[in-house]
This record gives C-alpha cells, sequence and structure tokens, in this order.
C-alpha cells in the first residue's frame, strides 16, 4: 500500500475514534441522567443506530481506498 492510501486510511481511523469518543460521552451522559427508563432507552437505540451506520460508513470508506 502507498504511503497516499495510509495517509488517507490514518484520518479516517482518527475520525473514527473522534466519533466513537462522541457516541460513548453522550451514552455515559444519558446513563447517568435523570431520565425516566424508556427515555433512556429510546436515546440509546437512536445512539446504536448512529454507531452502527457510522462503523458502516468508515468501513466503506477503507474499503474504497484499499481495493
Amino acid at each position: 500500500m502507498d504511503s497516499s492510501k495510509e495517509k488517507l486510511i490514518d484520518d479516517i481511523i482518527c475520525e473514527t475514534n473522534e466519533k466513537l469518543s462522541a457516541i460513548a460521552e453522550e451514552i455515559r451522559q444519558i446513563k447517568f441522567s435523570n431520565l425516566d427508563e424508556k427515555s433512556k432507552e429510546s436515546k440509546m437505540n437512536v445512539l446504536r443506530i448512529e454507531f452502527q451506520k457510522m462503523l458502516d460508513e468508515q468501513q466503506r470508506r477503507v474499503l474504497d481506498i484499499t481495493e
């Protein structure tokens, strides 16, 4: 793999880490909030979907670079 592709993948890794950290922080805030359980569950479900979409998108980007 050439260095330009490695750089692009490194950028994706950093971006993924930042997005993952943001989602994890939101999850922590929800867990320790005063929301009722139904609201917590609803917000957590949204974050799970957001997390999966983010992972799928980042994986697609890496595959586009490596293929």
